[in-house]
């Protein structure tokens, strides 16, 4: 028996060894993030430009302007292509892509039109009777497309397309303003919902509204993006100022700012980390990133002497890829920063 014992414990802490070996090691509390970072070169004349989205591939969309237009844009692995306007349209705006590399946003002409584009060809997404003006604004890994819908005179009328099919999702009562900003694969949806210069951030699933909950002495909110856990970010705002806000289960957590008055979360990845703008004490914006509970000025996270003041980070991957904008020598730009190990 003792020997059996003594064999026993001898396997016992073999695998034990084992295991410990083999399993991966948690990031250890408290480290500071660093990340290496990259000028993107756009397929535009101007290299100034906006990003909207990087999808799990490290697809990036966005826009740019062109000779007094604009054109929407897909890089990937440093190569670039424009994505045109619908026929004899003369701007085109990329605001979304999916892990599928379908991408989504508006081509503009006589109207403004939700667009898809699938291997860089657009194709006009369906108009509801009575409202010609539509932008679509997210995609999912399903195809299901959230924007908005409008008579083109301020309204504002949220908008859920599903293959051919497009329909109008509820609003707060009274609301004339309402926008679906992002869906995830469960087919959440957030955004807002509101009435002249007023708007609360709301969510919808399966048909209904709901508005998300204020923070104490703040009057209006907003709801940018949300992950597959359900959480959700944005900000909220007292005279058009306030801090950025993550809801979690329904209820929101104020996020830490740099000092100044006004903040804004933009994006949430599966990992919870958050990517937006914070306003210092002296009122410049600077990029920001929110992990843990914990706010970091994102220009502290790169290289030292890089050039680089970032502006604006507008959306991380699941990777940790973050893209944004901000100047590169005084020269307005687009970056993209990728974690260091």
């Amino acid at each position: 028996m003792a020997v059996r014992a003594r064999l026993s414990l001898c396997c016992f802490l073999l695998l034990a060894a084992l295991a410990a070996v083999r399993a991966p090691r948690p990031a250890v509390a408290g480290t500071v993030p660093a990340y290496s970072i990259t000028a993107l070169a756009l397929p535009t004349p101007s290299q100034s430009g906006y990003l909207t989205a990087v999808n799990g591939s490290g697809q990036v969309v966005g826009w740019s302007g062109v000779n007094g237009s604009s054109r929407g844009f897909l890089l990937q692995d440093g190569a670039g292509a424009v994505l045109p306007p619908h026929r004899r349209d003369i701007d085109s705006h990329a605001l979304g892509i999916n892990d599928r590399g379908v991408v989504v946003g508006y081509s503009r002409g006589a109207f403004t039109r939700g667009v898809l584009w699938k291997k860089g060809k657009p194709k006009l997404l369906k108009s509801l009777r009575g409202l010609p003006y539509s932008t679509a604004h997210d995609v999912n890994d399903r195809g299901q497309i959230v924007g908005d819908a409008s008579k083109g005179q301020g309204d504002l009328v949220p908008v859920l397309w599903k293959g051919s099919s497009a329909r109008k999702l509820p609003v707060l009562p009274g609301a004339t303003r309402s926008l679906a900003r992002a869906i995830n694969n469960r087919g959440q949806i957030v955004g807002y919902s509101g009435s002249g210069q007023i708007s609360y951030a709301c969510s919808w699933e399966r048909g209904r509204i709901t508005k998300l909950p204020l923070v104490g002495g703040y009057t209006e909110s907003s709801a940018e993006d949300l992950n597959e856990a359900g959480q959700v970010v944005g900000s909220v705002s007292q005279d058009s100022a306030g801090p950025a806000v993550v809801w979690q289960e329904g209820l929101p957590s104020v996020l830490p700012g740099l000092g100044g008055p006004d903040a804004g979360a933009k994006a949430i990845n599966e990992a919870g980390l958050i990517v937006g703008i914070a306003q210092l004490p002296s009122g410049v914006s600077h990029a920001v990133l929110w992990r843990e509970g914990q706010v970091y000025d994102l220009n502290d996270l790169i290289p030292t002497g890089s050039g680089w003041i970032l502006e604006s980070a507008l959306n991380v991957n699941d990777q940790g890829w973050i893209v944004g904008t901000g100047q590169l020598n005084f020269q307005d730009r687009t970056f993209l920063l990728r974690p260091l190990p």
